[in-house]
């Protein structure tokens, strides 16, 4: 996803737009799954926060 190296947000907002409130796509050896809808995310944050991981540099990107 070279998209994402040049605009993470707008490939966030392109994400969502095109396949809905949850997406699932390998980056290299891992795959990450992106939950766009406020329950969705409510649950990984609050309810299942010891076990949600979080990546750094997108954590940082909304963080701005």
């Amino acid at each position: 996803m070279s998209r994402m190296r040049q605009d993470v947000l707008g490939t966030y907002r392109w994400l969502h737009r095109e396949y809905g409130d949850h997406v699932s796509f390998r980056v290299g050896p891992s795959r990450l799954y992106v939950f766009f809808h406020p329950d969705q995310v409510r649950e990984l944050l609050a309810t299942q926060a010891k076990g949600t991981i979080r990546s750094p540099r997108v954590m940082a990107t909304f963080a701005q």
